[in-house]
């Protein structure tokens, strides 16, 4: 639909401005193309494969869906392969490896689990050291032990780590092995990276301060962050509704 049309000197700008018009038309489709095509100049990158991940993610259609996130991994491999030897790489290795664990484990949990076993095996040749994998492990073959899970979970999120959503996911993996003080404070790390980005996030961390920590000052502190940060989302209202019956 847009061949033909004179694009300006900055290439990823006038992508920006298309891919605007097409999502606010509904139109899915062109809407993807154009994206494709913004990752392609390798401008932003890091901001489009985020913006792709969680276009992709609200497609209803699984088929859709999975055939979306099979074109995103090939994608984000082949960038990664490209990167490797390059003495001024443009985007971090960390980057990488992050995002790829993210996107993997996002496939795993709306259910392209074929998916994820396939690339996970070709994602292992890209990334020697790759110990951001951890989370991924956890939840497709949680070890027997606690205490094996605790090592995995130490080791695949740090104080380096850039990536909200791993945070947030490491931070649930620790409630679920009743390791309270290190799940409260990835929750509080992911909310604080990534502030008005996930407003669902602030749920989560409410439900974990009431119902795990018993601690109503920080729930409320949590929800009140949320009505601040994303006041115009739905989860602004349900904070509004949690804080009238804490008062």
């Amino acid at each position: 639909m847009d061949a033909g049309v004179l694009l300006p000197m900055n290439t990823f700008t006038a992508y920006e401005n298309l891919r605007k018009f097409y999502r606010s038309g509904g139109e899915g489709e062109d809407y993807f193309r154009i994206m494709r095509r913004m990752m392609e100049t390798g401008y932003r990158r890091d901001v489009s494969y985020s913006e792709y991940l969680s276009s992709v993610l609200q497609l209803r259609e699984t088929a859709a869906r999975e055939r979306e996130l099979a074109w995103l991994l090939s994608t984000l491999q082949k960038d990664a392969e490209s990167e490797q030897g390059r003495e001024v790489r443009s985007v971090h290795d960390r980057f990488f490896r992050e995002f790829a664990v993210r996107t993997l484990i996002s496939a795993w949990q709306t259910g392209a689990r074929e998916l994820v076993r396939n690339r996970l095996m070709s994602f292992t040749t890209v990334f020697p050291s790759w110990p951001e994998r951890g989370l991924l492990d956890l939840l497709m073959t949680p070890p027997a032990e606690d205490a094996a899970a605790h090592e995995l979970l130490v080791s695949s999120v740090d104080s380096d780590t850039r990536d909200a959503f791993l945070m947030m996911t490491a931070g649930s993996l620790h409630e679920r092995y009743r390791d309270v003080s290190s799940a409260a404070e990835l929750y509080d790390r992911a909310l604080r990276s990534e502030p008005a980005a996930y407003p669902s996030w602030y749920l989560v961390a409410a439900r974990f301060h009431l119902e795990v920590r018993r601690d109503t000052t920080a729930a409320r502190s949590v929800l009140e962050s949320c009505i601040r940060n994303a006041p115009r989302s739905d989860e602004a209202r349900q904070a509004e509704e949690q804080l009238r019956l804490l008062r």
